[in-house]
């Protein structure tokens, strides 16, 4: 009998009805603390006690535990408008320039994509040399407006007024 047995892992993202059903609260009070003397997080706000506590003498309302025993529950707010993380902005319009925006298939020919395939499994590449490949890429699928598999147009991705990823169309 073997002491290993096969396991498998899976990784995605949870869709927004799993994260309400998974989450204690909603959160939908901006104020973080109540007007009273006594400095108390406001129910419903993002430090509610009811998703862990974060004073020392106070239990979590949720599993009852103190500061040092409970891990902390969830939570979770309904936006008005997509949030985008300042820092992946970059990569993210970098890589929307690469690819189709209507079959999301890179902008290269088989040819192109093979000739970087195998220069991308040489395993001592240096980082500056992974770095002018993907600058190679970039600038090689940013000159193609009209993609090879689907034939549809695909203009560059600017930035808008709201700091958004959007598709120029014309």
């Amino acid at each position: 009998m073997s002491l290993f047995t096969e396991a498998t892992s899976a990784f995605g993202m949870k869709s927004a009805e799993q994260m309400r059903q998974q989450a204690h609260i909603q959160v939908v009070s901006k104020n973080l603390y109540s007007q009273d003397t006594k400095h108390t997080p406001l129910a419903y706000g993002v430090l509610d006690h009811r998703m862990g506590t974060s004073e020392k003498d106070r239990p979590c309302l949720t599993c009852g535990k103190n500061l040092a025993d409970c891990l902390g529950h969830y939570g979770y707010l309904d936006l008005e408008l997509p949030c985008f993380h300042v820092g992946y902005f970059k990569a993210t319009i970098g890589i929307l320039q690469m690819i189709c925006k209507t079959c999301s298939r890179m902008m290269l020919t088989k040819e192109e994509k093979l000739q970087f395939m195998d220069y991308l499994k040489r395993p001592n590449l240096a980082y500056l040399q992974k770095r002018g490949l993907k600058k190679k890429i970039s600038d090689k699928c940013r000159k193609r407006t009209v993609c090879l598999n689907c034939s549809a147009f695909n203009g560059k991705p600017e930035s808008s007024s709201r700091a958004e990823p959007v598709q120029e169309d014309s």
